[in-house]
């Protein structure tokens, strides 16, 4: 009796006479089989690939996509469906059938393969060397050494470094004697930062290929990215040695030996470099500023100039050339330079930023005015264009506008006080006496450590013979700056306003301020002064000669008639004296120095200049404490002047050895030792330059 037939046994027949390409034979047994059994999706399958092979396209679409409808986990039935897609051209439907199908079977080269094909029909490289990546990732053996080596330099390209390290990896175990497979294996590890395997694998390219200069020269990198910066210049210099025409070694070398200060062989890098590469414009102006580095100005400049001709739209060149020729003093070549990169960049503000300034510098005021407003169309919102905009609107007189220009600034940035103070300039230069005080006082109010403000607020109260108001102002400037001469002058000035023609005299020959003064802005009350022969336990004097009156010889000059100051015949010399104060302090400012007592009083004889300001100030420096006898030899006039410091600073020392005392000092104190005479004439009275304390140094002793 015949067995009976089942749908498997159909299927199987099917699935035969398919592989044979018996194509009516296997519709045959599907349709037997759907008789016996209509929801077959395999069945459905086969007869998509025979309707598929048939080219009945459509036909075979149907059969595909009921069987998947039935059963949705059929990988290749996803695969056919998308490779009809593929015969139509019909891109989108058919990447999403092989997606859907990889998803079910990742593992599939297949899909992978076919993929890459749609996606090499779109012009979609990277995307079709990922696929052929996951193929030959499941079938390794389907290609070759070389394959694999393209499909790595591929990846790399694309900075897939896992996955180009990979495909190296395998190039190499096909071929272990591929030298270009460890460069580009070397390449990859260098893009992801391993840099010590990177050189292992450069390593053994050398081995294979010792004569190959790219490989010594990326080696040398990979060195020189691990700071072993003499095996980088090892590498480097191989790889010019096998090839001296090969540029990039020279640009590695130079830097190198730049960063290790060897300036010269750097330089001799970069000019072989751009002999070999003209164009190379990063080693032009790698170069530029390793001459400037040597201060080889002129060199600079001819080699700027030299780039320009090749590159006239090169902006680096035209900014170094305007910078050094300023350097120069040839300021009006600068300008021209300027000029162009603001035709090459009209929009960047840094050339009409340095334009101005040259504008300013040259004091080419109606040329700067233009820049500064040009410089404004760009950018509105920089208050520093408005405020130098003022200053050359100042210059030119047009005050209306330089007013029009600080508001401006000031309304962008109310904090900068130089904005006020030249608010204030010009309304005092107009007479607008009240809004120049109020300008002045603002500024004040935001840099209150500015002496200039205060100065002139003082001349503004001045105009205004307004003398309780100036007081003030002169008192502050004196204690910032207690040397300002035109400050000394207005002081007199206004005692004499006041009718105190006393202290005129008093603070013209001592500097010394009336006692109201002192007391209201100084808070100086009390005993807070004595003098060198004050009968106190802590201070004593050595005399060493008394006061006297000498005859001059006539003064012998080159003019004819004699300068009045030269006329006289007889001098009178004050007393002679050495002044010990024990545990004293000793403070030096500018044209200022006091000597303090160790219960914090002034020794007013001995001190110099407006001393009162140190004693109540409470924003002295640290105090430099020394243990031992200290010579405090300071003084407030001509201290880098060598008639002063004859005349002055060595009297003091000869009062010093007249009196036996230079043994007994540890330590000098001078305002200043670093000219040459002044060293060599220390070094000649035989004081250890560890024993000189420089009082620009350590203000307060």
């Amino acid at each position: 009796m015949k067995s009976k037939i089942s749908t498997e046994d159909l299927h199987q027949q099917a699935q035969l006479y398919l592989a044979q390409g018996k194509l009516e034979e296997a519709m045959a047994a599907c349709k037997q089989a759907l008789k016996m059994e209509p929801n077959f999706p395999l069945i459905y399958k086969i007869l998509g690939n025979i309707l598929q092979k048939m080219g009945q396209i459509d036909q075979a679409k149907e059969w595909y996509i009921k069987a998947i409808n039935l059963q949705p986990n059929l990988a290749e039935v996803y695969a056919n469906l998308g490779s009809l897609y593929a015969q139509q051209k019909k891109w989108q439907l058919a990447i999403e059938c092989y997606d859907k199908a990889i998803k079910i079977k990742p593992k599939v080269a297949g899909f992978y393969r076919n993929l890459e094909k749609i996606w090499q029909c779109l012009d979609k490289p990277d995307l079709a060397t990922k696929c052929k990546y996951q193929a030959l990732k499941l079938e390794p053996n389907s290609a070759t050494a070389c394959e694999h080596l393209q499909l790595g330099k591929k990846l790399l390209e694309q900075q897939e470094l896992e996955a180009a390290i990979a495909c190296f990896e395998r190039a190499l175990e096909f071929n272990p004697s591929l030298t270009i497979g460890y460069q580009n294996l070397g390449d990859a590890l260098v893009e992801k930062g391993e840099f010590k395997k990177a050189i292992s694998c450069y390593q053994k390219a050398i081995e294979l290929q010792p004569n190959k200069c790219l490989i010594h020269h990326k080696s040398g990198k990979a060195w020189q990215e691990m700071g072993e910066i003499d095996r980088a210049i090892t590498e480097f210099n191989l790889a010019i040695e096998i090839d001296p025409n090969f540029p990039w070694a020279y640009r590695n070398l130079g830097d190198i030996l730049q960063q290790k200060g060897n300036l010269e062989a750097a330089e001799k890098c970069y000019k072989k470099l751009i002999d070999l590469k003209p164009n190379t414009w990063n080693a032009q102006l790698k170069l530029t500023n390793i001459l400037l580095q040597q201060g080889k100005l002129e060199a600079v400049i001819n080699l700027c100039k030299q780039v320009i001709e090749i590159n006239p739209n090169l902006t680096w060149p035209y900014q170094k050339l305007g910078d050094n020729l300023q350097k120069l003093g040839l300021d009006d070549e600068a300008v021209n330079c300027y000029h162009k990169l603001k035709e090459i960049e009209p929009n960047n503000i840094k050339w009409h930023s340095s334009l101005t300034q040259i504008l300013m510098k040259l004091e080419k005021w109606d040329e700067a005015v233009d820049a500064f407003h040009q410089g404004i169309e760009l950018n509105q919102n920089l208050s520093w264009w408005y405020y130098n905009l003022g200053e050359a609107l100042r210059k030119m007189q047009r005050l209306d506008e330089a007013i029009i220009a600080y508001y401006s600034a000031i309304e962008l940035e109310s904090d900068n006080h130089l904005s006020h103070r030249r608010l204030a300039d010009i309304f005092l230069e107009k007479g607008l006496l009240d809004e120049a005080i109020s300008s002045y006082q603002k500024a004040i109010e935001i840099n209150p450590k500015c002496y200039g403000h205060y100065t002139a607020l003082g001349n503004s109260y001045i105009k205004q013979k307004n003398w309780s108001e100036v007081i003030p102002c002169l008192i502050e400037v004196l204690k910032m700056r207690p040397d300002m001469e035109n400050i000394h002058q207005n002081i007199a000035y206004v005692l004499k306003k006041q009718g105190r023609h006393d202290e005129v005299r008093i603070w013209k020959s001592q500097k010394k301020l009336p006692k109201d003064w002192l007391e209201k802005f100084f808070n100086l009350t009390g005993n807070w002064e004595v003098t060198s022969n004050s009968s106190t336990t802590n201070i004593s004097s050595i005399k060493v000669s008394k006061s006297s009156q000498i005859n001059l010889l006539p003064s012998q000059t080159i003019e004819p008639q004699i300068y009045p100051s030269f006329q006289h015949k007889k001098a009178k010399l004050a007393a002679a004296f050495v002044t010990i104060v024990a545990e004293g302090k000793g403070c030096v400012d500018l044209g200022t120095t006091a000597v303090i007592t160790s219960d914090n009083k002034l020794v007013t004889d001995i001190s110099t200049g407006c001393a009162e300001i140190m004693i109540s100030s409470s924003q002295l420096p640290p105090v430099y404490e020394i243990n031992g006898t200290v010579a405090f030899l300071p003084v407030n006039l001509g201290i880098n002047n060598y008639f002063h410091w004859m005349f002055d600073v060595f009297v003091r020392l000869d009062l010093l050895r007249r009196s036996n005392l230079m043994s007994t000092i540890d330590k000098f104190v001078f305002t200043n030792c670093s000219k040459k005479f002044q060293k060599e004439s220390i070094e000649a009275l035989k004081i250890s330059p560890e024993n000189v304390i420089e009082a620009r140094l350590f203000p307060k002793i």
